[in-house]
């Protein structure tokens, strides 16, 4: 299905037309359709269908209904699927800087134990990653840089 205004009247029939028709060759057409028919549904209940479609198209198909949805900033991820990406994006931070600060003291000559590699990597609060950052530009040994890294 296609056409918006059919979309629009048959929201659920269109959410299977979706995933039913996504192997097309150009599936943009069904994806427009798609948004046009969630557009008519309450805000859960079309995150809700936006998710379970998403979940269910072959990886081609994804990518592409991804990268139109990311054009219309995520209107239709459910509250639970922006709350996952929110996790996600907090969590490849955390990561990120931890990688940093064990770069910065390895590239410094420091050696960093393993006890203390676990527990830079397992901190999540990025206010203290950050501060272990600056540290870690001038710190001498590990337990300079504070905080349950102290000795």
């Amino acid at each position: 299905m296609t056409d918006l205004d059919t979309a629009r009247r048959l929201p659920e029939l269109t959410v299977l037309s979706a995933l039913a028709h996504a192997n097309r060759s150009d599936p943009i057409p069904l994806f427009e359709a798609l948004f046009a028919a969630l557009e008519v549904i309450d805000s859960p209940r079309a995150g809700i269908y936006h998710d379970f479609v998403r979940g269910n198209l072959p990886a081609a198909s994804r990518k592409l209904l991804e990268d139109l949805v990311s054009a219309t900033k995520d209107r239709y991820f459910s509250d639970w699927a922006r709350q996952q990406h929110a996790e996600g994006m907090a969590e490849g931070m955390a990561e990120g800087r931890a990688g940093s600060i064990i770069t910065v003291l390895t590239a410094r000559g420091i050696e960093v134990s393993d006890e203390a590699h676990a527990k830079i990597n397992a901190c999540t609060d990025l206010e203290q990653l950050d501060q272990w950052i600056q540290r870690a530009a001038v710190a001498e040994r590990v337990e300079d840089l504070g905080g349950s890294l102290a000795a």
